[in-house]
């Protein structure tokens, strides 16, 4: 098509031309708002977590938070 035939659009056109572009902005921005979110949560739930392991390439992290865990028989004979 030649730029001398193209021709302007209507209103009609218009609407329906900025409601898919709406719809696909929305569509695309979904991966990246999840991609945001889970390693805040990850990072969340390892940080609050009782028993706990990172690793980071070479590296790992690991610990045990005592007082969270409820496996020890004195506090479990205590409660009772």
């Amino acid at each position: 098509m030649k730029i001398n035939q193209l021709t302007k659009l209507n209103n009609d056109e218009m609407d329906k031309i900025e409601v898919g572009a709406l719809i696909s902005t929305l569509m695309s921005a979904l991966p990246l708002i999840f991609g945001i979110i889970n390693p805040v949560v990850g990072l969340f739930k390892t940080a609050t977590a009782a028993k706990a392991e990172i690793k980071l390439g070479t590296t790992s992290y690991k610990w045990e938070n005592k007082s969270n865990l409820t496996t020890n028989s004195d506090s479990i004979f205590l409660n009772f």
